[in-house]
């Protein structure tokens, strides 16, 4: 982890249940990765409160305090929706992070548009 940072894995294990369901996972409003079943994503950020967000046809909040030095762990998944699937994001402990991280493919860095 760079000094003066905090490192936050943004993950989603594979699953059958909105398989091709992809969505976009923001940062405090700005578009960190497009996350896809079965992928993770290294994200390095500031110290600080960071809100999580991922959309769809519903969409889904969550908070980060990041610390210096600190590695956490964000789980993405897709629940049932009316047309689309809803998107979750959660927060996970490092040992359940490493079961369901270890067969997610690394994705590539965002483009800029």
């Amino acid at each position: 982890i760079p000094s003066n940072k905090a490192l936050v894995y943004i993950y989603r294990p594979s699953g059958m249940m909105g398989g091709g369901v992809y969505y976009d996972v923001k940062a405090n409003g700005k578009v960190v990765t497009t996350l896809y079943n079965g992928s993770y994503y290294p994200y390095f950020t500031d110290p600080g409160e960071i809100e999580f967000s991922a959309k769809t046809e519903a969409s889904d909040e969550v908070t980060i305090d990041a610390k210096v030095n600190q590695t956490y762990f964000l789980r993405g998944s897709v629940g049932l929706g009316f047309f689309v699937g809803h998107p979750h994001l959660t927060v996970v402990s490092p040992e359940e992070a490493a079961t369901e991280i270890v067969d997610c493919n690394l994705l590539p860095e965002p483009q800029a548009p």
